[in-house]
């Protein structure tokens, strides 16, 4: 929850740190946190582990909508809505420890520091920004595309080398697109050395090519 107390003296912190009433759960790997249809009563901000948002498409595939990591969190988009049910399964990707945050501590936080309210608001802005590049990526028609775009939004974000809390399947399910086809075009990539793979850390040696293939 660091994001909601941020340009918060450390006095101030500590005063409004009484009034936060959270629980602490935790889930074992692929156990699941919340059902789609469930109502969101809290924000759920992850200490430990990580947890991905499923949904299951009409053909039968899953599909992967949203990675949440450590340090991150969930429900922030949807505990003031007026329809605060969850779309989407989610599921722990790992052994994971969560803390939930009620609504009604959220509110006095707000009321009492609106530097709280003002950071919610800037956490909410970069969901929207995550979830407009989510759906940009998914409209690309080909499957050259949509992994060569994934590895070049990543490489963005975190460098050129980095690793992944997702596997190949995991990623393939984000992307809407065949296990077997991903890791062909995957394969395509690290044979002609656009990226490379070594110790479970990628690494984009050729980022020109990689934008070619956007």
């Amino acid at each position: 929850m660091t994001y909601l107390f941020n340009n918060i003296s450390d006095f101030n912190k500590r005063k409004l740190a009484q009034y936060v009433k959270g629980v602490t759960r935790t889930y074992k790997k692929d156990e699941c946190i919340f059902r789609e249809g469930d109502k969101c009563n809290s924000i759920a901000f992850i200490k430990k582990g990580g947890v991905v948002a499923k949904n299951l498409l009409s053909d039968g595939h899953e599909m992967i909508i949203r990675h949440i990591s450590k340090s991150n969190s969930f429900g922030e988009g949807l505990i003031f809505s007026n329809d605060p049910t969850y779309k989407a399964t989610f599921l722990a990707t790992n052994d994971t420890e969560i803390t939930f945050i009620s609504k009604d501590s959220l509110v006095t936080l707000m009321r009492l520091n609106s530097e709280v309210g003002i950071n919610l608001f800037k956490k909410l802005s970069d969901l929207s920004y995550e979830q407009t590049s989510h759906i940009k990526l998914l409209s690309l028609k080909k499957v050259s595309n949509k992994v060569a775009c994934y590895f070049y939004l990543i490489s963005k974000e975190k460098g050129k080398t980095f690793s992944l809390t997702l596997n190949k399947t995991e990623i393939a399910q984000y992307l809407n697109i065949e296990r077997p086809t991903f890791s062909k075009e995957l394969n395509y990539l690290i044979k002609n050395n656009i990226i490379s793979y070594s110790k479970k850390k990628y690494t984009v040696n050729d980022e020109k090519a990689l934008i070619e293939r956007i």
